[in-house]
Order: structure tokens, then C-alpha cells, then sequence
């Protein structure tokens, strides 16, 4: 079954030491879910926690969730260190001040889409301001990592050829695909040689929503059908 084999990754002991993952969204209500209680996560920005909060506390789970707590859910890299920066300021002003608080070798996450030319939704750095500060990033060394977008948009159709024509910036850009061993994209999927990899769209376990909600507590709260790019 091709993918990244996490299992194996953590078993030679690689789980993010020393590694800053700064995800880049509107909000993560509050930070004080049970899986967050242990771990290193600060807010790098003013946000607003009522819009969209339990997206971006999803989006942590799938990052950083606690390995040592014997809860719900062990994120990727559960040993690096969450940042948090909000759009709302403006989308290339939070890459750049990501940027500013990152080194060589930290990951930033873009968890944003945009209107594409053709009126679906498509990738962030349609917009030419995200994709200078992509640039920018990535020529530091910095690994950027975004969603495709929603949108089921063509990336190789005519309307984009000005985003291609702009070359790579350097953002590893992912799809979205089954959660079976088939990996087929999903419906909503952004597509095209643009398109690095996939992750699985749908079925995702995670932090936060409450689909599954222990003792009325938002800080208990999981789902199992978190999804998109």
C-alpha cells in the first residue's frame, strides 16, 4: 500500500525532533484540547477563535498530537514544535512573519485555497503576493507544504497558464485521494502536474469538531470524518 509508512518512521525514532511545523489558517479556537496539554504549541499571531476553530484544532491533531497521553490520536511528527499563524492579517504578511520565526529545514503549512480564474478554488499561490512568499520561504530552506484547493480546478487547463508560466516556487502542493488502497482523487480535488502528492480527503480521524465527544468537554472532543486538500 504506497505511502509514507509513518510506522516505520517512528520506529527509527523520527517524530519531529527538533522540527517547527507553523500551520497557517483563520483559527484553532482555544489551544487547550487534551492533546495539546503537553506539547509545545504557541500562537505566532492575533486570531479570531470563533471562525473556523476547529479546523485548525483538527489540522494540529493530524500534526502534533500528543504520543505520550494515551488518547485518541498520535499526530505525524508528535515530537516537533506547533506554531500557529493566522490569515487574517493577510495571507502573505503570515507566511512572512512564519518565515521570519522559522529555520532552514522547519515546515510551514498552507491550510487555504483561493478563487482560480475559472471560478473554482484552487491553490493559495494563485494569488501573486503568496506565491512570492512562498518563494521566499522555500529559497531559505524552509520546506512549504499547501492544499490544492476544494475545487476540483484543472491546474494544466488554459486558464492557469499564467500560474504556470510563473515556474515552481518551491511548495510541495497536495491533492486529495481515498482513504482505500486505491487512492483514487476525491470529487473535490484540485488536480494537475502541479500536484506533488496526495493525502488521504476523507475518513480522517482527528482532534476537535466533536463527531465523537467524550464528557460534553471541548477538550475531549474527536471526529473521524475530517477531509478536503
Amino acid at each position: 500500500n504506497p505511502g509514507v509508512d509513518v510506522d516505520y518512521a517512528w520506529s527509527v525514532g523520527a517524530m519531529g525532533q527538533g522540527i517547527q511545523i507553523s500551520d497557517i489558517e483563520y483559527s484553532w479556537g482555544q489551544l487547550d484540547h487534551e492533546e495539546f496539554v503537553n506539547q509545545d504549541i504557541e500562537y505566532g499571531s492575533s486570531h479570531n477563535a470563533n471562525q473556523f476553530e476547529d479546523h485548525g484544532i483538527a489540522v494540529m491533531g493530524i500534526l502534533v498530537g500528543d504520543e505520550d497521553n494515551n488518547l485518541g490520536i498520535k499526530g505525524t511528527a508528535p515530537k516537533a514544535v506547533g506554531r500557529v499563524f493566522s490569515e487574517i492579517q493577510g495571507r502573505a504578511a503570515a507566511i512572512i512573519n512564519a518565515t521570519q520565526n522559522s529555520k532552514a529545514g522547519d515546515i510551514i503549512l498552507l491550510e487555504m485555497q483561493t478563487g482560480g480564474p475559472d471560478g473554482k478554488l484552487a491553490p493559495p499561490d494563485l494569488t501573486q503576493s503568496v506565491w512570492d512568499a512562498v518563494k521566499a520561504a522555500t529559497d531559505a530552506g524552509i520546506i512549504v507544504v499547501s492544499a490544492a484547493g476544494n475545487g476540483n480546478a484543472n491546474l494544466d487547463a488554459p486558464a492557469y497558464t499564467a500560474y504556470r508560466n510563473r515556474g515552481d516556487n518551491g511548495c510541495i502542493m497536495v491533492g486529495a485521494g481515498t482513504s482505500d488502497n486505491n487512492h483514487k482523487k476525491l470529487g473535490f480535488s484540485t488536480f494537475g502536474q502541479r500536484v506533488n502528492v496526495q493525502g488521504w480527503g476523507h475518513n480522517v480521524f482527528t482532534t476537535g469538531y466533536g463527531g465523537l465527544i467524550y464528557d460534553n468537554d471541548y477538550r475531549k472532543e474527536y471526529t473521524a470524518t475530517f477531509g478536503g486538500t
